[in-house]
């Protein structure tokens, strides 16, 4: 259950009561319209950036990262990856990368071939 999504939809009908009652209806307008303008992820970036810490303050850049593999002449599947991420922190992180066969199930899974002849 997502109970953070659903605690902060019950404080958004709250506060978008308390600012109803408090300000007219083109107050209302300008702030959803000021909401959209701002980009999604501001928020996570400014927290990421100065107050994260340990593995909070890494980022991930996935436009930078990529992996290439191909099927050598023994049939087994070889690859490199290039994995591009940011430590937002001064202190040192220590994190570990592994493949996660769960992300996409209906995706291609190279584990599915490996050892497999052509």
């Amino acid at each position: 259950m997502h109970y953070t999504g659903i605690i902060s939809i019950i404080l958004l009908i709250i506060g978008l009561f308390f600012l109803a009652k408090r300000y007219s209806g083109k107050m209302i307008f300008v702030f959803f319209l000021a909401l959209i303008l701002l980009p999604t992820n501001l928020f996570a970036n400014v927290y990421q950036s100065n107050f994260a810490n340990g593995i909070y303050a890494l980022e991930f850049q996935q436009d930078a990262s990529n992996c290439e593999y191909d099927t050598n002449s023994s049939g087994i599947v070889e690859g490199n990856c290039k994995i591009s991420i940011v430590n937002h922190s001064r202190d040192t992180v220590t994190f570990r990368v592994s493949i996660d066969q769960k992300l996409d199930p209906d995706s291609f899974n190279i584990t599915d071939i490996i050892n497999l002849k052509d």
